[in-house]
């Protein structure tokens, strides 16, 4: 799988890029969300493995803007946080989050967590590469203003 790891902390980044790319993925970093931003928009990625907290677009903006795209294909998205109250769990898989990993983590927990979203990736190509644009995001939007979907 292509892999996008975004954290502002540099070695947080690292780690999390190294224990992708010894899985065999291939693995391209951004130091922010604006680096980020521009690297989706420019390139396609199975996997956003973003940090929630960074300077100017954190992690909920990216997960709100991957799933406002139209016309690209899924990608599955992971928030990387130290936050995990519960509350935190719901705000971030409303913003469009896939799965949740709380730091700090073990690279055993992050590989577990990649095979799943290899398989969710390999499944939504398989079904319906249009599926997500046509019936997630409108469900994803009704949840986010509190309607129920039809």
């Amino acid at each position: 799988m292509r892999i996008l790891v975004v954290d502002d902390d540099g070695i947080s980044r690292k780690v999390a890029a190294q224990a992708a790319g010894r899985m065999g993925h291939e693995v391209v970093s951004a130091s922010g969300g604006e680096e980020a931003w521009s690297l989706l928009e420019a390139e396609d990625f199975d996997v956003l493995l973003t940090d929630w907290i960074m300077p100017v677009v954190d992690g909920l903006d990216l997960c709100e803007r991957v799933r406002a795209r139209t016309g690209r294909p899924f990608i599955y998205v992971m928030l990387v946080t130290q936050r995990n109250k519960t509350e935190d769990v719901v705000t971030g898989i409303l913003a469009g989050a896939d799965d949740f990993i709380s730091k700090p983590y073990e690279s055993a927990e992050l590989k577990a967590r990649l095979h799943a979203a290899e398989r969710m990736v390999e499944l939504s190509r398989a079904v319906c590469p249009s599926c997500y644009e046509k019936r997630v995001q409108p469900l994803l939007a009704n949840l986010r203003s509190g309607r129920r979907a039809s």
